[in-house]
């Protein structure tokens, strides 16, 4: 595995080990123990493989994360080192979908089918954006990199943090023990007794500010047979995106759904059984 990673991955490991495997990486600052509502009905007779991002979750690391490509050579060491015998899913939300994107581009025969939710497939207009920032050394203004190293990380106890987001709109439409799972999961002790976030905010950031310029052109080299779910109101994936994904390839089915980005954490998406009706044929 590449060494710059931890070498040890914690991972949800959950169901019959000779049962199909489904392997899934989740987005940026959560964890997999958050999803598991999600794919709680994905997994009745399968697999699951959930690892957390190098940072998140349970895994304790301190580094930063500069290069997504490096991520789909860690995972491609991990599954290796499995010696999984049987077909493997991959599903992916955000930068997991990008990850799992550049594993199934350099080695067509690891996923039999993928399940991409809302990847971060940017116009062409941010694209260009992101790039001349690089180029003039600001990428860290880019605004989710920005808002990242602002965000609030620490917190006098569990309560307080509740409080804090039970004030966000944004958690309205989320699942109603989405905050319990997200203080509970993702967020850790810190040394003055109370808690911070698992994922600091400069890794968040760190993230953001490497997202893969050539990211589209993986979709090019994908041959496994990928369904593409993009939320209505995603702010990462867009319609115009959406209509040029519809033009890659006869492999790839794309679908919108109700929702934003973080569709996977709403309330009825209606994602679970599009996926189901997928991976069932």
């Amino acid at each position: 595995m590449t060494s710059h990673y931890p070498n040890r991955i914690t991972a949800q490991l959950i169901g019959d080990s000779n049962a199909q495997p489904l392997f899934f990486l989740h987005a940026n600052s959560y964890c997999a123990c958050m999803y598991m509502p999600f794919l709680d009905h994905l997994i009745s007779d399968r697999y699951l493989i959930a690892p957390d991002l190098p940072g998140h979750g349970d895994s304790h690391w301190e580094g930063r994360i500069t290069d997504w490509a490096s991520l789909a050579e860690y995972y491609e060491g991990y599954l290796d080192d499995l010696g999984l015998d049987k077909s493997l899913i991959g599903i992916g939300h955000s930068i997991g979908g990008i990850v799992l994107m550049i594993m199934a581009s350099k080695r067509p025969g690891l996923f039999s089918k993928l399940v991409l939710l809302d990847p971060v497939l940017l116009d062409r207009k941010l694209l260009f954006m992101i790039r001349l920032m690089r180029i003039l050394g600001q990428d860290r203004h880019f605004p989710l990199a920005r808002k990242a190293y602002r965000r609030k990380s620490h917190f006098t106890s569990r309560e307080n943090a509740l409080n804090h987001y039970r004030q966000k709109r944004v958690f309205a439409v989320f699942g109603d023990d989405f905050l319990e799972r997200y203080v509970d999961h993702c967020m850790r002790s810190d040394e003055e007794g109370g808690l911070k976030l698992a994922c600091d905010p400069r890794l968040e950031a760190s993230i953001y500010r490497s997202l893969p310029l050539n990211a589209w052109s993986y979709l090019h080299r994908i041959v496994t047979p990928t369904l593409v779910l993009a939320g209505e109101q995603s702010d990462t994936l867009s319609s115009a995106g959406v209509r040029r994904l519809e033009h890659i390839g006869s492999n790839i089915i794309v679908k919108t759904i109700t929702g934003g980005h973080l569709f996977p954490f709403e309330k009825s998406s209606g994602a679970e059984a599009l996926i189901q009706e997928f991976l069932s044929t």
